[in-house]
């Protein structure tokens, strides 16, 4: 091995958006903390409403143990809980349902 360091923060957002495009719900939200390039292309998608076209369904949930201002999301691909923090104001008091593609 040479010792290199591939710099994958500087992949074209189109190719990146290609990759995004297979990723299940679990690691797509892990590639957003790669670095500040890949948090501004999955933004840009989830601000467009872009969803991958294959996915696997996870349950997202409000609970106390995750606090007001975190939800609970369960993956079923996975088997495994996570807690995913949540910005202000918080949500606890809200009632919110959703569905992809049905």
């Amino acid at each position: 091995m040479n010792g290199s360091v591939t710099d994958w923060s500087g992949l074209p957002d189109d190719i990146l958006s290609l990759v995004f495009d297979l990723l299940e719900c679990t690691d797509l939200l892990r590639s957003a903390a790669v670095c500040s390039a890949w948090r501004k292309v999955f933004s840009d998608a989830r601000n467009l409403n872009v969803c991958p076209r294959r996915q696997t369904p996870c349950l997202l949930y409000c609970t106390e143990a995750a606090g007001a201002s975190a939800v609970g999301m369960y993956s079923l691909l996975e088997r495994r809980e996570y807690t995913i923090p949540l910005p202000d104001p918080p949500i606890s008091n809200r009632t919110w349902i959703g569905s992809s593609h049905g």
